[in-house]
């Protein structure tokens, strides 16, 4: 059995794995594999669930929230449509359904970072002895398991 495997067996890692999923990842007419392939795998752990992997709709976001990160000017081409140009700037043919789709994917991509920061942060409150090997040597910084040589004990 794989370490990571036993890790998590043992509860050391995370008891539940969130698969953030809305079915407004795939509104938009331009399709394209990453939101297809989002859309079958929520399909099949709705059809075929998995122990310990839940599947979690996100909170879409605003459009004050993508506009922290993007040019106002940019959200609302593609909110509305216009300018077209501005609107389909990323490579995508804007429709009414793109700013939903951006909005729930970019929702998805914020609560799984969150998600992930959480777990961090359980991680790094561990004692020494039950922070994961995987994450030992993903984290070198938190001076773990480390072999003669100083450095991180991974294989």
């Amino acid at each position: 059995m794989d370490d990571r495997v036993r890790e998590l067996d043992r509860g050391v890692a995370v008891e539940h794995v969130p698969v953030f999923y809305s079915d407004d990842f795939v509104l938009a007419a331009h399709a394209f594999d990453t939101t297809r392939k989002a859309r079958w795998v929520a399909e099949s752990l709705r059809r075929d669930p998995i122990p310990g992997i839940d599947l979690v709709e996100p909170k879409s976001l605003s459009e004050a929230e993508v506009a922290t990160v993007h040019d106002p000017a940019y959200v609302t081409a593609v909110v509305v449509g216009r300018p077209l140009a501005l609107a389909e700037s990323a490579g995508f043919g804007w429709d009414p359904a793109y700013w939903p789709m951006v909005a729930a994917s970019n929702g998805g991509a914020v609560a799984a970072a969150l998600r992930a920061l959480q777990v961090v942060e359980r991680v790094d409150s561990l004692p020494p002895a039950r922070v994961p090997r995987s994450v030992s040597c993903a984290r070198p910084e938190l001076g773990r398991r480390r072999g003669d040589d100083g450095a991180p004990r991974c294989g």
